[in-house]
Formats: C-alpha cells, structure tokens, sequence
C-alpha cells in the first residue's frame, strides 16, 4: 500500500535536501566573512564595518527566504502533481488485481504524504540554514513538533476518518 508513496517521497526529498545544502553553502560563506568582521567591529568599532556587517545580514536573510520559497514551491508543486497523478502513480506500483479498496487506500496514502512534502521541506531547509549558524536545538524542535506532535495525531485523525469509507466501500 505504502510502495508508492516511500519511493516517491524519498526522491521528492532530495529536492529539499539540495536546496537547503545549497542555502547552506551560500550561507556558510557570508556567515564565515560576517564573523571576521564583527571580531575586527568589537576591536576597533569602525562605522564602515558596521556598515558591512549589516549588509551581510540582509543578504544572509533574503538567501535564507529564498531557499525557503524555492523549497515550498517546489514541493507544492510536487504535491499538487501528486494528487492529480495518484490513480496512475498507484497503477504503477499496484497490480489492478489487488482490488479497488487497496487502491483508494494507496491513492489516498499517496497524496497525504503528499501533503507532507511542505513542511518536510520547511524541516530540512530551515535545518540546513540554521546548520550554518551552529543552531541546531531549533531544527530539531520544529521537527519533533510538525512530526510528533502534529504529524502522528493528524495522521491517526485521517486514516480513522478514511477507515470508516473504505469499510463502508464509499
């Protein structure tokens, strides 16, 4: 049932995963320069580096906002193909004779996890970005939060809720 959707969603991550490494690249440069020049701010408190730093900041900001919309977009985008292709995406991996209910089951499974691309996205990015900072509790919170303690409740809330057609045969 879940076939489509682990082989999908393993290859739709990876689009997250390069985004934020690529965020992260950007970062960890501007980052590294940013640091140089605030320990030579504290020694000799000159306008013009000061000037340089808060440049920088704007820059780390506005890449760290871009790597977020392209993340999103991009899984947006996949998560809308997702549901409009779930029949042929299950037909795919799912013989026509395991039955009608198993498809219905793995098309919905298909585009729920869909669903999840999003704030998978915003899960990996945001801990690639703030990788570059050394913040890492964060990242970490944020997943055990949009995993655990949404995900699961949130998931257990729609198969029950599905469970209940698929016995009907609805």
């Amino acid at each position: 049932i879940i076939n489509p959707s682990v082989q999908l969603m393993n290859f739709f991550n990876l689009f997250s995963q390069g985004v934020g490494q690529g965020g992260n690249m950007i970062l960890a440069k501007d980052h590294s320069l940013m640091k140089q020049l605030m320990t030579q701010y504290r020694q000799n408190q000159h306008p013009q580096l000061l000037e340089q730093i808060n440049a920088l900041q704007k820059g780390i900001v506005s890449t760290s906002l871009k790597s977020y919309g392209v993340g999103v977009a991009i899984n947006v985008a996949c998560a809308i193909t997702l549901y409009f292709a779930r029949k042929e995406i299950t037909q795919l991996f799912i013989s026509e004779d395991k039955g009608d209910a198993l498809h219905r089951i793995a098309e919905t499974t298909l585009w729920i996890n869909g669903l999840g691309l999003v704030a998978d996205a915003m899960r990996i990015i945001s801990g690639c970005v703030l990788n570059t900072w050394d913040r890492i509790l964060f990242p970490n919170v944020v997943s055990f939060i949009l995993m655990s303690a949404i995900g699961i409740p949130l998931n257990y809330w729609v198969a029950k809720d599905k469970g209940n057609d698929y016995e009907s045969g609805a």
